[in-house]
C-alpha cells in the first residue's frame, strides 16, 4: 500500500485518496498451484474497470509435475507390461488417463499393485485403495463402484460409464447327437408321425371300404347273389375289423392278405418317412444349443452359476437380502477367483459346465484372454443385465487434482468419448461365425450310432447263434 491511500475492506481492494480511485484485487493461481491477491481492475465514480478476469478460471497447468497412478492389471481397462509410464499403458481407463495428464500438464507415472482393495480383519487397507490412502498414489486407476466403506477413505470421480453384471456363459454351438440313429423321435417328431399315421389309417379304411364295394358290387353283376355285400358302410367296417383283430371272415384269404399288407406298406412308408426325414433334417441343418440371456434361462439351463468372492459388486448382489440374486444364492457356487483364470476352467465355461456371474468389464478381458483372433466365439454374454453400476476412480481424500480431473472427465463424457473408446477396447477377437465356402461332410462321431445298432445287432446274432449250439449239442 502507497502513501495516501489506505484499505478498504468493504470493496477488497486499495482506495486512492487524492483520485477517488480504488484498486480493485482478485485472486491468481501461482505455479506452485497456491493462490495469491493481485490487482486486477479499478474502480472509481461509479465504474469499474478490470484489466484481469476478477476470478479466473481454474488452472489446469501442473507445469509436468509428477502424478502417481495406482492401477491393478484389467484386461481392456488398464495394462502396462513396459514401464511405468502411462503413456505406453493400454486399455481405455489408460486412454482417459493420457488425456487428462494432457489437460493437467502433467506426467502420469505408475504404480502396479495387486486387486482393486479390501479391507482386511485388522482395518488396514490394500490393492490401489491402500495405495492412495497410504499417500503413495494421487489417482487410483480402476473402475471402481463406490460404497460406503471406500468412500470413508478416498474420494471418487464423477461416473465415467457403465459397468453391468452379466451372466458370461457358452456360445451357441452345434449340437452333435452320436446316437441319432437310436433316438428313433422327438416329442414333435413322435406327434407329426403319430397324427400323420392316424390320418393314413383313416383314409385307408374309407378307401378300402369303397375299393371293397367296388369289387363286390362288380362280383355280384358276374355272379348272381342273393346276399348284398357291396354296401359302403358294411365294408368300410370290415375293412376297419381286418385292421384291429386282423380277422378276414366272409372275404377271400387273397384279398383280405393283400389289403392288410397295403395298409401296413401305408403305415410303415409314413413312419420311415418321418423317422428318415427327421434325421436328414438334423444332419443338414444345423442345431445350436440355446445361449443364456438371463437368470431364469441360466436357472432352468444344466449350467452351474457360479460368482467371485472378491468382487464386491457379485458379492453383494448374492449376499445382501437386497441383491437380485438373494432368494438364488444357494444355487450359486463361489469361488475364489484364481481359478477362474485357468484354461481348464474356461474350457468348462466354453463346453457349457459353469457360467459366470461378472462385471461386462471382466468378462470381456477374460474372454479375450482365452481366445485368438479370429477364431469362433467360444463365449457368450447375456443380452440381459443383472445390475448396472456406475464405474468411477478413485482420489486421495481433498486431493487438489479432484476438481481438474472432474472438469475433464464430465467434458469427455459430454462428448462421447469415454463410450467410444470404451466400445473400442472391448471388443472382442474372436468372430461370431466362421464363413463356410459350402457344405461339408458328415462327421464321424454324428453317425457312430449306426455302428452302435450293428454292434448290437451282430451281438444278439452271436448270441443266438452259441444258445442254438448248446442246445442242439443236448439234444
Amino acid at each position: 500500500m502507497r502513501v495516501g491511500e489506505r484499505a478498504d475492506v468493504r470493496t477488497g481492494g486499495w482506495m486512492d485518496d487524492s483520485r477517488g480511485r480504488v484498486h480493485v484485487g482478485g485472486m491468481m493461481p501461482r505455479p506452485d498451484w497456491f493462490w495469491e491477491l493481485t490487482l486486477v481492475g479499478s474502480y472509481a465514480t461509479h465504474n469499474l474497470s478490470l484489466f484481469k478476469p476478477l476470478w479466473p478460471q481454474t488452472s489446469y497447468d501442473f507445469h509436468g509435475g509428477n502424478i502417481y497412478i495406482a492401477f491393478s492389471q484389467k484386461a481392456g481397462t488398464i495394462e502396462n507390461q513396459v514401464n511405468t509410464d502411462v503413456m505406453d499403458a493400454r486399455g481405455y481407463l489408460a486412454d482417459i488417463l493420457k488425456i487428462v495428464m494432457e489437460a493437467l500438464n502433467g506426467t502420469g507415472v505408475l504404480r502396479l499393485t495387486q486387486g482393486a482393495g479390501d479391507k482386511d480383519s485388522k482395518g488396514t487397507w490394500n490393492g490401489v485403495i491402500g495405495v492412495v490412502v497410504r499417500g503413495e498414489a494421487d489417482i487410483g486407476a480402476v473402475d471402481f463402484m463406490p460404497n460406503h466403506q471406500r468412500k470413508e477413505v478416498v474420494d471418487f470421480s464423477v461416473a465415467i460409464g457403465q459397468d453391468p453384471v452379466i451372466i458370461f456363459s457358452s456360445a451357441p454351438y452345434i449340437i452333435i447327437k452320436p446316437m441319432l440313429l437310436l433316438q428313433i423321435f422327438s416329442p414333435e417328431s413322435r406327434g407329426r408321425g403319430s397324427n400323420r399315421c392316424g390320418r393314413a389309417s383313416r383314409g385307408t379304411v374309407i378307401v378300402g371300404g369303397a375299393v371293397l364295394s367296388w369289387l363286390r358290387w362288380v362280383e355280384s353283376g358276374l355272379i348272381p347273389t342273393t346276399s348284398d355285400k357291396s354296401r359302403l358302410p358294411f365294408n368300410v367296417i370290415l375293412v376297419f375289423k381286418m385292421q384291429v383283430f386282423q380277422s378276414s371272415r366272409g372275404l377271400p384269404p387273397g384279398a383280405s392278405a393283400r389289403l392288410l399288407a397295403g395298409f401296413l406298406m401305408l403305415v410303415a412308408l409314413c413312419i420311415g418317412s418321418v423317422y428318415s426325414g427327421s434325421i436328414t433334417a438334423f444332419l443338414v441343418i444345423p442345431f445350436r444349443s440355446t445361449p443364456i440371456n438371463s437368470v431364469e434361462e441360466m436357472l432352468d439351463s444344466d449350467v452351474i452359476p457360479c460368482g467371485r468372492s472378491k468382487t464386491n459388486t457379485v458379492a453383494n448382489i448374492i449376499n445382501n437380502p437386497t441383491g437380485a440374486l438373494y432368494s438364488v444364492r444357494h444355487l450359486v457356487r463361489i469361488m475364489g477367483g484364481e481359478e477362474l483364470n485357468t484354461q481348464q476352467y474356461m474350457d468348462q465355461v466354453a463346453k457349457g459346465t459353469y457360467a459366470i456371474i461378472d462385471t461386462l468389464s471382466s468378462a470381456m478381458g477374460r474372454a479375450n484372454r482365452f481366445t485368438r483372433r479370429g477364431d469362433r466365439c467360444k463365449y457368450h454374454t447375456s443380452r440381459e443385465n443383472i445390475q448396472v453400476n456406475l464405474d468411477t476412480i478413485a482420489l486421495a481424500r481433498n486431493s487438489r487434482y479432484t476438481s481438474r480431473i472432474n472438469a475433464v472427465l464430465m467434458s469427455l463424457q459430454y462428448f462421447g468419448f469415454i463410450q467410444n473408446v470404451k466400445r473400442m477396447h472391448y471388443q472382442p477377437l474372436c468372430v461370431a461365425e466362421l464363413e463356410d465356402s459350402g457344405p461339408t461332410p458328415l462327421r464321424l462321431v454324428q453317425v457312430q450310432g449306426a455302428f452302435f445298432v450293428l454292434s448290437a445287432g451282430l451281438g444278439l446274432s452271436l448270441a443266438v447263434l452259441v444258445a442254438e449250439c448248446l442246445l442242439m449239442r443236448r439234444l
